[in-house]
């Protein structure tokens, strides 16, 4: 499926785990970054998105059209 077919709606994730690090993805290039330590190299790790995406067409939403 394509992901811009994907409805995107908050829900609520179980995940166990071992640490957790909350961050704030920064740019680099054209994708974001974040950095975990370096003992998480070569482990697997999930990211989950905690705030929703705002797209420019939806950033005009309920603005006063000045």
């Amino acid at each position: 499926m394509n992901q811009e077919n994907l409805v995107k709606r908050e829900m609520e994730i179980k995940v166990t785990g071992y640490q957790i690090i909350e961050k704030t993805v920064k740019k680099t290039g054209n994708s974001g970054r974040i950095y975990v330590p370096n003992e998480w190299i070569g482990k697997r790790v999930k990211v989950i998105l905690l705030e929703p995406e705002v797209n420019e067409d939806d950033s005009n939403v309920g603005g006063s059209g000045i």
